[in-house]
C-alpha cells in the first residue's frame, strides 16, 4: 500500500475498522458486574483526633456543669440561711421598736398635761 493508493488506504482503514469493531465487542463481552463497596474508611486518624479531642471537650464540660451546679447549690444554701436572719433581724427590730414604742407611751403618759 502506498501513500498514492487510495483504495488501499481505504482497505486499510476498513480492515482497521473491523478490527476495532471487534474489539469493542470482546471489551463490551468483558463488562463486569459493578462492584459494590461496603465499607470507606477516610482518615481514621484524624477522625479518632477528632473524637478524641470532642471528647475531651465533653469531659471539661462536663467538670464545669459540675462546678456550677455544686455553686449554685451552695448559693441557695446560703440564700435560705440569709432570709432565715433578715426575718430574725425583722422580729428582732419590731420587738425594739414595741419597747421604744412602749418607753414612749409610758414618759408621755407621766408628763403633766398642757394646762396644768
Amino acid at each position: 500500500m502506498s501513500i498514492n493508493d487510495p483504495l488501499g488506504r481505504i482497505e486499510a482503514l476498513e480492515a482497521e475498522q473491523k478490527q476495532l469493531r471487534e474489539e469493542f465487542r470482546k471489551l463490551k463481552e468483558q463488562q463486569t458486574e459493578p462492584m459494590h463497596v461496603t465499607r470507606i474508611e477516610l482518615d481514621p486518624g484524624g477522625i479518632q483526633n477528632r473524637l478524641d479531642n470532642h471528647a475531651e471537650m465533653m469531659k471539661e464540660q462536663d467538670e464545669m456543669l459540675t462546678r456550677i451546679y455544686t455553686d449554685v447549690g451552695k448559693a441557695n444554701t446560703e440564700i435560705a440561711l440569709l432570709k432565715g436572719e433578715v426575718a430574725e433581724l425583722r422580729t428582732d427590730m419590731q420587738k425594739r421598736l414595741d419597747s421604744i414604742a412602749q418607753v414612749q407611751n409610758l414618759i408621755l403618759s407621766r408628763l403633766p398635761e398642757k394646762g396644768e
